[in-house]
């Protein structure tokens, strides 16, 4: 089965989104069937308030799955409010199916909104199901996605490239919108940091610490940069539905070799025993040691890293990349696990808070597509963060020694250690901060 990658959206494209017809083409061209467009009335869809009616101008289907399993529907209104918004999400509780909603006012702002339907018995969503056998519904939320046509952010054009229509069936699409819009609640232009670190620190100090490239010649990152960019020249063309073998001896051990990484491999690569695919020690004689820098899981090209995936894994289709690297953590062997299906790169930490949820994580294949004067501002989040040199107390840290003796970093701390021990710094002393702002 040949699944379609990401749409390559551009922002034009997205500036262009200001009538009907232009949304339509939008997702017609992200892969969705917009053949059976239909209009309709707020009676039909079961709006049945005055005030509700009278705020709407327009309802139009524009795509349809798999006979209604998946539906978008636009909504014309006099005023996009948050009041009107939960009820029309609200109206389509008891529908089977499952939908994404486009409300607008005027097509300046546009609100992409999923509906997700939330359990009694917990918040994961159910997806193309209605009430559940208890005596409380279902409930319905919004995910919204707010995006400005005239001026869409990079945190904004990623998640809607991710709304393309690259699954086998619309279970799984469904998925991963809801997946699109968690990046949406957290992430930052150029990275995904899920509590791992603090957002603030890496975004307004990190840049101004000595290790940042800029602040000092950094000729092993242009070099690295370079091999990069050759090597994922036509990834997703060459690696798309290939075993994971290939990609591991074509891209995978190129690429960490060129961050600094002598890979030993764990296991082969349809195995499923609880082993690493590869343990990680450093190539440069002066940071070698016995015990491995991290340790490694990979997997085929774009394959989900939060769970099953049996369209893009042959081998290991079960397997919980997510639950992996947790046990795996657990046994000691390092402290850093790095888990990478070739377009992401994900860092978990044996001591983070949870360690199945908090992680770092880059879209390497988009970072290396950025245009020429993103990348100064991009590229370091990579580079600094998966190299050896970042997981090794050997190699100078490069940032700031501490200012207040309450902090837990230590000499001996790698770069890695000591971004989390600034971070969980700085977060406390906000705290206190606050505290004494509100005595």
């Amino acid at each position: 089965l040949m699944l379609r990658a990401d749409y390559e959206l551009t922002v034009p494209e997205v500036q262009l989104l200001s009538s009907r017809d232009a949304l339509a083409a939008f997702f017609a061209r992200m892969g969705y069937d917009t053949n059976a467009r239909l209009q309709q009335t707020p009676a039909a869809m079961g709006l049945a308030t005055d005030s509700l009616k009278s705020a709407i101008q327009h309802i139009e289907r524009l795509a349809s799955q798999d006979g209604g399993f998946f539906e978008v529907y636009l909504f014309e209104l006099k005023s996009v409010t948050m009041a009107a918004t939960q009820a029309i999400v609200r109206t389509f509780r008891n529908r089977p199916g499952d939908y994404m909603l486009v409300l607008t006012d005027g097509y300046d702002r546009l609100d992409f909104v999923l509906v997700e339907r939330v359990s009694p018995e917990a918040t994961k969503s159910q997806p193309g199901t209605g009430p559940l056998n208890s005596t409380r519904q279902v409930t319905v939320r919004p995910r919204i996605l707010t995006v400005k046509r005239r001026d869409p952010g990079e945190v904004t054009m990623r998640v809607l490239r991710r709304f393309s229509y690259t699954e086998a069936d619309t279970f799984a699409q469904y998925d991963k919108l809801i997946s699109a819009y968690d990046i949406a609640d957290w992430s930052e232009p150029f990275f995904n940091n899920r509590a791992l670190f603090s957002d603030y620190y890496l975004t307004r100090r990190l840049p101004n610490e000595p290790a940042w490239p800029g602040k000092a010649e950094a000729p092993a990152m242009t070099r690295a940069f370079q091999r990069l960019r050759q090597l994922y020249a036509n990834v997703r063309e060459e690696f798309s539905n290939q075993p994971e073998a290939v990609i591991r001896h074509k891209l995978l051990e190129p690429t960490l070799d060129g961050l600094g990484f002598k890979p030993t491999a764990g296991k082969a690569s349809s195995s499923a025993d609880l082993e690493p695919d590869y343990r990680l020690f450093a190539s440069a004689p002066a940071l070698q040691s016995e015990k491995p820098l991290a340790i490694c899981l990979t997997y085929t090209w774009s394959r989900n890293l939060d769970g099953k995936d049996e369209q893009r894994d042959s081998e290991t289709p079960d397997e919980n990349p997510g639950a992996v690297v947790v046990a795996l953590l657990d046994r000691g062997e390092a402290d850093w696990a790095i888990v990478t299906n070739g377009k992401t790169w994900r860092l978990y930490s044996a001591k983070a808070h949870s360690r199945a949820t908090n992680y770092y994580e880059i879209d390497l294949e988009e970072t290396l597509a950025l245009p020429p004067d993103k990348l100064p501002e991009a590229f370091p989040f990579f580079w600094l963060f998966f190299r050896a040199e970042a997981f090794s107390p050997k190699a100078a840290s490069g940032l700031t020694a501490p200012a207040t003796s309450a902090t837990t970093i230590n000499a001996a701390a790698t770069f890695l250690d000591r971004l989390v021990a600034e971070s969980e710094r700085y977060a406390r002393e906000l705290g206190e901060r606050l505290k004494e702002a509100h005595l």
